[in-house]
């Protein structure tokens, strides 16, 4: 979505090619031709869903975890670890998948593999590895670099260490087959009580209801990779609903999901049109989903079509700004347009409270009716903090 935002305050607008019936039925039947053959050649199931496929999908080394699609509304889960109180990592209960994974580690540990295996000197945030974690190796992802120590990220566990340089490792071709297996799980529909944080002595109490144990899971949505549970019960006494005991020792209060959580929440539950996509930013990255150019093969009829420009997209939950001071109130107020605060959008749309945005530097343009923002920095979604920030500042306030 912010792609494609971004894209619409572009000058170069997107064009669309109209075509007379005759033409587009003809181009069409060239398409599901060359569709059908493809589909062939890759041995892979024919589908008349088509996309644009983008570099990254095509060059990934390691395949992503497949999460459940729309049509799937349970899942069955074992916690490997939990990151804090409503937020864990799981392993989906799959025999094959656990036997592969376990196969994988002995591999990865075998003292020869070890050995091929080069240190990594120079680390690179982003890139795969493997590094150690109480006596073994494990698959992992650098997060960070500092100084001669690196964050990494065990993509098959979920939990994260600081290590140093000396025993990363290269992670070997032959070990980037199987996908990634910790699944990213949280309960949907919560929150920290009073707004707040949740503590050591509530993340602790989490963990130790759930960490290595086997549930059955309600799912609410998947939203940018993240499973979003509605319902948490034990797999040894469907008895115990963990959502209930969170609720009951006061550990979390009730949230209204996210905007794309709950349109995935509808589709899931209402029906819709994705298929297997099971989020909408991920689209299309499936085994067995491919995409064509047109300009290759399939060369477009110049007779007679015609070039149609479009406007958009446009999207509720991007947010505009105003100006605090008296002055700027009524001027329409923009962020510069290589700053990454130029879209803006507001993920918690159902909350009504104000947002906050920081200018380092703001101009007004030659008529005066723009203020134009630069180095800009939005604030946390903190309840009231507009009129906290003006309360710091003021030389002097009167209670009313």
């Amino acid at each position: 979505m912010y792609i494609a935002l971004r894209m619409s305050h572009m000058k170069d607008r997107l064009e669309l090619n109209l075509f007379e019936d005759s033409e587009a039925f003809d181009l069409m039947q060239r398409i599901l031709q060359k569709q059908e053959k493809n589909a062939h050649e890759k041995k892979i199931l024919n589908t008349n869903r088509m996309f644009l496929e983008t570099g990254d999908s095509r060059n990934s080394t390691v395949p992503k975890k497949s999460l459940p699609s729309d049509m799937m509304t349970c899942i069955q889960l074992f916690v490997v670890h939990v990151e804090e109180c409503g937020h864990f990592w799981a392993h989906e209960c799959d025999e094959q998948q656990m036997k592969s994974l376990h196969d994988l580690q002995s591999e990865i540990n075998k003292p020869s593999n070890i050995q091929i295996a080069a240190p990594i000197m120079n680390p690179v945030a982003g890139s795969l590895c493997i590094a150690p974690y109480e006596g073994q190796y494990f698959r992992a992802k650098i997060a960070a670099v500092r100084g001669n120590e690196a964050q990494v990220y065990f993509v098959d566990y979920g939990n994260s260490e600081v290590v140093n340089f000396g025993v990363i490792r290269q992670l070997l071709p032959g070990f980037k087959a199987l996908e990634f297996q910790a699944i990213e799980c949280v309960f949907a529909e919560i929150a920290p009580p009073m707004g707040g944080q949740y503590t050591p002595a509530m993340n602790q109490m989490f963990a130790n209801m759930l960490l290595e144990k086997l549930v059955y899971c309600e799912i609410y949505s998947v939203d940018k990779g993240v499973l979003r549970l509605k319902r948490v019960v034990s797999a040894e006494d469907q008895c115990v609903d963990y959502h209930s005991i969170l609720y009951a020792k006061g550990m979390v209060t009730k949230q209204e999901e996210s905007f794309t959580s709950q349109q995935n929440h509808q589709l899931r539950y209402g029906g819709g049109c994705l298929g297997q996509g099971q989020d909408p930013s991920e689209e299309g990255q499936g085994e067995g989903h491919w995409g064509f150019g047109l300009d290759e093969d399939i060369p477009l009829p110049r007779t007679s079509y015609k070039r149609q420009t479009i406007s958009g997209p446009f999207s509720p939950i991007e947010l505009k700004f105003c100006g605090l001071a008296a002055h700027g109130r009524m001027k329409e107020v923009k962020v510069e347009p290589s700053s990454v605060n130029a879209i803006a959008l507001d993920e918690e749309a159902a909350d009504q409270h104000d947002r906050l945005m920081i200018a380092a530097v703001s101009s007004v343009n030659s008529s005066g009716n723009r203020i134009i923002a630069r180095e800009t920095t939005l604030m946390p979604n903190i309840h009231g903090l507009p009129a906290l920030m003006c309360l710091l500042f003021a030389p002097s306030i009167i209670i009313r």
